[in-house]
């Protein structure tokens, strides 16, 4: 996590070492000592803490039986019950639950995002995985969920243009010239706009990377009127400056 926060540029983590210690553990590797200044709101601190419930239990199944002796040399009543009795067999139940939270503060002490993930695992059996390894796939997999909550993530958003709009404005949309329908937007009369003309000046701020101006864009298309397609935008928006 923290190799994956450094990388993308959200945060420098650094390991609670001492200069001294650290020099003392990379002098053998012939590492180059570089000491940098970074700011506070560019540090941060990882914490982890965890609660592991491991139960493993070997249980008893009592299965009851009736037992029969037969004489196969009569032609009639050739079987009798004999008597009763319990098949005892022994079951292996595993069953373990993680409860992993992970939080980030910056290098001011102050909170910046938690994340707390659940996983568990349980099966029951004459014969059972190895509790260790079941373990690690549980730690595994709790990590790519917590990884994926903090990082930045690629997802695909579907681009729908509205017909209530300036049709040349749409078109240029749909093209991917989305500065030029900007600025064909922005020449009208701001009577003159719709809802969908607003929703489209969203699209296009937000698609040049100008997040505040396309929130400020879908709030006005959302006064005008309401859609539940542009409140999903709107609010994704939100969501993503929020974080």
């Amino acid at each position: 996590i923290a190799t994956e926060m450094s990388r993308r540029g959200l945060f420098v983590i650094e390991p609670p070492y001492k200069a001294d210690e650290l020099v003392g553990y990379l002098k053998d590797f012939q590492y180059e000592q570089k000491l940098r200044t970074v700011p506070d709101d560019k540090r941060a601190m990882i914490k982890v803490s965890f609660i592991l419930d491991d139960n493993t239990k070997l249980l008893e199944q009592k299965n009851p039986v009736t037992l029969y002796s037969c004489n196969n040399l009569k032609k009639k009543g050739r079987c009798r019950m004999s008597g009763k009795s319990v098949l005892r067999n022994g079951i292996k139940r595993l069953e373990l639950k993680l409860n992993l939270t992970v939080s980030i503060e910056t290098g001011s002490g102050k909170p910046w995002h938690e994340i707390k993930v659940n996983s568990s695992y349980s099966k029951e059996g004459s014969s059972i995985p190895n509790t260790e390894y079941v373990k690690v796939h549980l730690f595994r997999q709790a990590a790519r969920v917590a990884l994926k909550g903090m990082i930045p993530q690629k997802t695909k958003v579907e681009l729908v243009l509205k017909d209530d709009a300036n049709e040349l404005a749409a078109k240029m949309i749909a093209a991917g010239a989305y500065k030029s329908a900007l600025d064909n937007l922005l020449r009208k009369k701001r009577q003159e706009l719709t809802s969908g003309d607003y929703y489209h000046l969203g699209l296009c701020s937000e698609l040049t990377q100008d997040l505040a101006s396309a929130l400020r864009y879908y709030n006005t298309a959302m006064d005008i009127e309401y859609d539940e397609h542009i409140s999903n935008y709107q609010n994704r928006i939100k969501r993503i400056i929020n974080n």
